[in-house]
């Protein structure tokens, strides 16, 4: 017997479509005030969503294009991190201070569990710490913040306040192996990434990196 597959919204396809195409168009009605597209984006969706005129409804072709713009605009991000250079610096500064905040989101978790949230005191410690970098980029790149000394503290920030939550919740959540099997893989994990971005290694790395880019640039 064949499975029947479902037919796809195609209205409701068509709005998203017509919605990222307005959100690019309305960002740059006025030439004095310069809306961040993403901004405009994220509040038509909320229009035209459930919570609003209810006109979309989300099926399973819209959230495979979901999963896979979301894959996308992390794999743009980290070109945007190459292509901008952010120093080894700035990823460990902004490492450290994820350590603080971590350390802050965790007690703030503590409080707001004894006061009776239902939720976990490390859950709420990890979200209180992630940043939103996916939204982030596309605003500093329209207003121009991305190439200076700014952007690059962001990105550095950003790239930190990113990785490590997932690292964290990916330990504690996934059940598909054990805890020790959890730690052992993590512990590798961050030894490669210690040995990619060492000294002697990062520089060939670097480089590796910025080779499509520069190809690119000489195909235009």
């Amino acid at each position: 017997m064949v499975a029947q597959v479902a037919a796809p919204d195609l209205r409701s396809l068509a709005l998203v479509l017509l919605a990222s195409s307005l959100g690019a168009l309305l960002s740059r009605v006025s030439r004095h005030v310069v809306l961040p597209t993403i901004v405009v984006e994220i509040v038509l969706g909320v229009v035209i969503g459930p919570e609003v005129l209810d006109i979309a409804k989300v099926d399973a072709y819209l959230q495979f294009l979901s999963t896979l713009g979301l894959a996308f605009l992390f794999f743009f991000i980290g070109l945007e991190v190459v292509e901008q250079k952010v120093p080894h610096t700035s990823v460990v500064r902004g490492t450290q201070g994820w350590y603080l905040s971590a350390a802050i989101g965790l007690c703030v978790g503590v409080v707001l569990q004894q006061l009776g949230l239902d939720a976990e005191w490390w859950v709420l410690g990890v979200a209180v710490t992630t940043t939103s970098l996916g939204s982030l980029v596309p605003i500093l790149r329209d207003v121009g913040v991305l190439p200076t000394p700014l952007g690059t503290a962001v990105l550095g920030s950003g790239v930190a306040g990113e990785f490590w939550p997932i690292v964290v919740i990916s330990v504690f959540l996934t059940g598909s192996r054990g805890a020790v099997e959890e730690i052992v893989l993590l512990v590798v994990f961050l030894g490669i990434v210690a040995w990619a971005w060492s000294k002697k290694r990062k520089k060939d790395f670097d480089e590796a990196a910025r080779q499509p880019l520069e190809r690119d640039g000489e195909d235009r």
